[in-house]
């Protein structure tokens, strides 16, 4: 097993010089900034930043065969980090490789399972592989708390992937509310069902408009206060198939987690 960073012996006063000198060229002068980079990959404490530096600073260098090279060593000297896994996953999808990526980014959203960036690797690299379902978790912890109206459309997408084309929606909960949005294949906004222990205690029609995505629509509902419930089904109100998400949790949920 790999040794922690914050057990190893501190690197030498000549390779922090390196490091930082790789670090304020990497801008300006990516080739040097690498050169620089390259010794630094068998110093104590430093072997994480340095292969990660290297990989980005080859893929900005259009070198994929060697950001690949080293983002396969990133997966073996630095296992438990998931900024290395991500960058890894980043190159070897951009060399062609998009089954590994896809493995590369699901271990590091399994170290660090709320993580957006990891969240995102594992969408592209899933779109990439052609294998939504195993970015479909990923996509609707996206959708809950984008960053970004890319990486929205990003999730989004994924899941119109997986579904093939067919009418989908996700819920998930957001203080005292349950939100979210639905696919539709027609001008009519679909209506949402909210149920607790098999009777309505909400609805609402998923008319919200989502910028860029004219076939989504936003829902948001109120719950009822003092709400006597385990937990609650999200269905479409047409066919009363589940939302993505449904059971949720009746009691308090906190905005952001997923």
């Amino acid at each position: 097993m790999p040794t922690p960073d914050a057990l190893l012996p501190p690197p030498t006063p000549a390779a922090r010089r390196a490091m930082e000198a790789a670090r304020s060229l990497a801008g300006s002068d990516p080739a040097q900034a690498r050169r620089l980079a390259l010794p630094l990959l068998g110093q104590p404490a430093l072997h994480v930043e340095a292969l990660a530096m290297v990989i980005e600073l080859s893929r900005r260098l259009s070198d994929g065969p060697t950001a690949a090279a080293f983002a396969r060593r990133a997966a073996r000297l630095a296992p438990k980090s998931a900024l290395a896994r991500v960058l890894a996953a980043t190159a070897l999808m951009d060399a062609g490789f998009p089954d590994e990526a896809l493995n590369q980014a699901l271990a590091a959203e399994a170290l660090c399972p709320k993580d957006a960036g990891a969240r995102l690797a594992v969408v592209r690299a899933a779109l990439a592989a052609n294998r939504p379902a195993a970015g479909l978790p990923a996509a609707l912890a996206l959708l809950r708390a984008p960053d970004s109206l890319e990486t929205f459309r990003l999730a989004a997408g994924l899941i119109d992937a997986g579904c093939g084309g067919k009418a989908w929606g996700a819920a998930w909960r957001d203080g005292s509310s349950v939100a979210g949005c639905l696919r539709r294949l027609s001008p009519t906004p679909p209506e949402v069902l909210v149920l607790a222990g098999g009777l309505p205690v909400g609805r609402a029609f998923a008319d919200a408009p989502l910028a860029g995505l004219p076939a989504l629509g936003g829902f948001r509902m109120d719950l009822p206060p003092n709400l006597d419930a385990a937990v609650l089904d999200v269905v479409r109100a047409d066919d009363g198939l589940p939302l993505f998400g449904s059971p949720l949790a009746a009691g308090p949920a906190e905005v952001g987690h997923a």
